[in-house]
């Protein structure tokens, strides 16, 4: 990775480019994951724990939409009623 320092452009500024394009090229990140060893049985049980707790936000937000079309649905009907029997 290489950046160049422009003329008019102080030394904080290229410094701040720098970190924000390692952040964004995910050096970062993988310098976290190297930073100890983790024997495949952990990253195997940290991707299915990973895979998990995905699976229970994605079954809570569906939860949350069907209740919400389910309200407005029922609100509808009740507007269109009038509130007459």
């Amino acid at each position: 990775m290489e950046i160049r320092v422009g003329k008019n452009e102080s030394l904080d500024d290229a410094i701040k480019r720098f970190t924000t394009e390692c952040k964004l090229s995910g050096l970062f990140d993988e310098l976290e994951r190297r930073k100890y060893y983790k024997k495949p049985t952990l990253k195997r049980k940290d991707k299915d724990f990973r895979a998990l707790k995905r699976r229970i936000r994605e079954a809570r937000l569906q939860a949350w939409k069907d209740e919400q079309r389910t309200v407005s649905r029922g609100s509808r009907q009740y507007r269109n009623e009038g509130g007459r029997k």
